[in-house]
């Protein structure tokens, strides 16, 4: 029988502690490089009924998987929850996600047939900010189609966070110092800041006189108000011959509603005059929004008259980029 001496079990018992202390020091990269992050997002849900409901996710990234849940509300009291689960690519600056199930329904209603949401958003840059977009469609738990639409996020603090990429390197090194010389520039009297961009245009439709634009995105952002004296205009829209928006009080503060396009290829946008207001004639003003592009209108009509716009989605070849979505 060999007997261990004690001196020699002791540095046994130090040489394993040492290694195990090694082993968690080599972990800890790893768990750094996986750091779980907690997001909410607040946005806009808009499905092709023509109605517009508040959308919040509200999930846990871990290493590029995200989970958690999607609330889809008009009014917060009467909401619908659904289980989410889905990826985050900040490098190609998109967000991929599906409902899975639908956790509970207090008493949330729709004309539209709203099943669960399958999307990729794409971080994109519109009108000078960053907002997070895309289609998406919605299927039932066979998979049968349902209604399709649009998700919008703009808050760009929480966004800007959320695609924000991590940095593992824990040692940086000096960058090398480059010495340019360069030779001098000659000066110009050249103004620096000349800017081309103009004004938008602002288009004039009534009866008898449409205006058709090319569409580039998925997606129609209206917003529409009382540019003038606030008299009490009154007006009906249809989107594609179905109300979205009956009998509106225009006024000062923007109404915004979303419109995913159909897959028609050309959609119509129906301004109906329902009186005549105190200064006649019934005018109302519209800023319609595609992706970068911006186009104002003064609809203006009597009473019982309607202006139309005609969408006309543009040709592969020259549309931007959209996700690819569902619910």
């Amino acid at each position: 029988m060999t007997f261990i001496p004690v001196a020699d079990n002791r540095i046994f018992r130090d040489g394993f502690r040492t290694r195990c202390v090694l082993i968690l020091l080599l972990l800890i990269p790893l768990s750094l490089a996986a750091q779980i992050r907690h997001f909410t997002l607040n946005g806009s849900l808009g499905v092709e009924s023509g109605e517009t409901f508040s959308y919040k996710l509200v999930c846990t990234d871990s290493g590029g998987t995200i989970s958690g849940y999607g609330i889809t509300y008009l009014r917060e009291a009467n909401d619908t929850k659904a289980t989410v689960k889905g990826t985050i690519d900040r490098k190609q600056k998109t967000l991929s996600f599906t409902e899975t199930e639908i956790a509970y329904n207090h008493g949330f209603k729709s004309n539209a047939v709203i099943c669960l949401l399958r999307a990729t958003l794409k971080y994109i840059p519109e009108g000078g900010r960053l907002i997070l977009s895309g289609p998406v469609i919605s299927a039932d738990a066979g998979n049968g189609a349902c209604s399709r639409g649009s998700i919008r996020f703009e808050d760009e603090a929480a966004l800007r966070e959320l695609f924000r990429e991590e940095h593992t390197d824990t040692v940086k090194r000096p960058a090398a110092r480059t010495v340019v010389i360069r030779a001098p520039q000659p000066r110009t009297e050249t103004a620096t800041a000349q800017h081309t961009d103009s004004a938008p245009v602002t288009e004039e439709i009534t009866a008898g006189r449409e205006k058709v634009y090319e569409w580039h995105t998925d997606t129609v952002i209206l917003e529409l108000w009382d540019g003038g004296r606030i008299d009490g205009d009154i007006i009906t829209i249809r989107y594609n011959g179905h109300p979205i928006l009956s009998r509106y009080t225009l006024a000062k503060e923007k109404k915004r509603i979303l419109l995913p396009l159909s897959s028609t290829g050309t959609d119509s946008i129906t301004i109906i005059a329902d009186n005549m207001g105190n200064e006649p004639p019934n005018t109302a003003n519209l800023l319609l929004r595609d992706g970068d592009r911006e186009h104002t209108v003064v609809a203006y009509n009597d009473v019982g008259k309607e202006a139309v716009i005609r969408i006309r989605k543009a040709p592969l070849r020259d549309a931007g980029k959209s996700g690819e979505i569902s619910r």
